[in-house]
């Protein structure tokens, strides 16, 4: 049996409100969060509370008021409130009043999940422990010990070896709110793209702008070319922006929520997108322009894409997005595949393999020129090792591969644009956000 404490008495500091009174689709968060639990399984549902229009709230639904006098003194007294005003004295659930995506199916699963073993019953996503979590009674005097800002972490930390773990994959259900933007981030959809080069990047840049959270995944040492457009970066640079949104490699996955909370976009080195053994997504992208699948598969996400040649739409992924230069580009295939790749460069200004840079052996790079210099035909752009690689054209260096890179023959090293638009080196390509308006089109027509 379960008793459900809901904790509803801290003082918002970071909003200067009472954040529980907000709105959110039509109703307080608080309300949200009590109805919940009052459509669980739960034996019995309180709430401990300072403000009064919390107390209506609740009293509508039949939930146990209780008033804490004292909430200067914290999280703790809140806790010791719960403790002492149950009349279930089996399992407490202590459920933060500003989770309302949190349901009572979740709810459920918890309970169902204590009444196992009567052990600490935690929620666990992404390696981390999160709350609503339940404590059997027995812990009443360890609680009450508590003074300040402090709650279930010391308990849980003391008794780690006794945990029942929960496994979740959906970390949106866990989402609170500590600022009024919070409440609009409740609603984005999570979006997981394979690939962070400069298409990816085009392709997430647009999706952020538009409301989306998005994470990114990449080899340990992606062969990036045109760096400054492409959150790869960030995989040397540890943070990087194009155009304004931040980027930042994450090596632990239990640091993704706090990336995406601060409005950016994380980025993990992982090849095979292990990441979904842990996490659910409502879009998986497979931006790796690798002309070939390499193990996307349609039921992955709701709403799975794949970019340019290697997919079949309705088979490998619900759609497919047109890469190649032309009439077609951007455009979304819901049947058949895109156009194969032709192996010639896209063409600008009537030059296509000659503003293009390949490696004439294998070798480590040693850089003379850069991003966004202006060079001439038979300027010396690079070194590999000793092998001089010169501009076949005049214009500017729009993509370098990274200095101190171990490159093989043949391989895409450079790119030059015959425009001369210094600019262009530093902003998304009309390509990448014209692959990213077909990316959005079959979002939005799929949810």
């Amino acid at each position: 049996m379960v008793s459900i404490v809901i904790l509803a008495s801290g003082f918002s500091k970071r909003m200067n409100e009472n954040k529980l009174l907000l709105e959110y689709k039509g109703l307080p968060l608080i309300e949200w969060v009590i109805r919940n639990a009052k459509n669980s399984k739960a034996d019995e549902v309180l709430i401990v509370y300072k403000d009064d229009e919390v107390k209506k709230i609740a009293e509508r639904y039949s939930v146990k008021p209780i008033y804490n006098i004292n909430p200067e003194y914290g999280q703790s007294q809140s806790i010791k409130l719960g403790f002492e005003n149950v009349n279930v004295k089996d399992g407490v659930m202590f459920l933060p009043g500003d989770m309302p995506l949190f349901s009572c199916d979740y709810i459920n699963n918890l309970i169902d999940e204590y009444e196992k073993n009567k052990e600490i019953t935690v929620p666990f996503i992404l390696n981390t422990i999160k709350a609503p979590c339940i404590f059997p009674y027995i812990y009443k005097d360890e609680f009450l010990d508590l003074k300040g800002d402090i709650g279930g972490k010391v308990i849980i930390k003391r008794f780690e070896e006794k945990l029942n773990r929960v496994y979740f994959k959906d970390i949106k259900i866990f989402y609170d709110v500590d600022y009024k933007e919070d409440i609009k981030r409740l609603d984005k959809k999570l979006v997981l793209i394979k690939g962070a080069g400069e298409i990816a990047s085009g392709v997430a840049l647009r999706l952020k702008r538009c409301g989306f959270d998005i994470i990114m995944t990449e080899i340990e040492k992606p062969s990036t070319i045109r760096r400054k457009v492409a959150f790869a970066s960030c995989i040397y640079e540890k943070e990087c922006s194009v155009e304004g949104v931040f980027a930042k490699y994450v090596k632990r996955i239990e640091d993704i929520e706090r990336v995406l909370k601060d409005d950016k976009i994380p980025v993990i080195v992982d090849e095979s997108l292990k990441i979904l053994d842990y996490l659910n997504v409502d879009v998986l992208i497979d931006a790796t322009l690798s002309k070939k699948n390499l193990g996307t598969k349609i039921d992955m996400a709701p709403i799975t894409i794949g970019l340019g040649p290697g997919f079949e739409a309705g088979v490998d992924v619900k759609a497919v997005v047109e890469t190649n230069r032309g009439h077609f580009l951007g455009r979304v295939y819901y049947t058949g595949k895109a156009q194969e790749n032709t192996g010639v460069p896209g063409e600008i200004l009537g030059y296509t393999i000659e503003r293009v840079l390949k490696a004439p052996k294998d070798g480590k790079v040693k850089l003379i020129k850069d991003i966004g210099d202006v060079v001439k035909k038979g300027d010396l752009i690079l070194m590999v090792d000793d092998v001089k690689v010169e501009a076949k054209i005049d214009g500017v260096i729009r993509g370098l591969i990274k200095d101190g890179y171990f490159v093989h023959e043949g391989m895409k090293i450079g790119d030059i644009d015959p425009r001369g638009n210094v600019d262009y080196c530093f902003k998304v390509s009309e390509k990448a956000l014209a692959i990213a308006g077909g990316v959005l089109e079959a979002i939005l027509g799929g949810f």
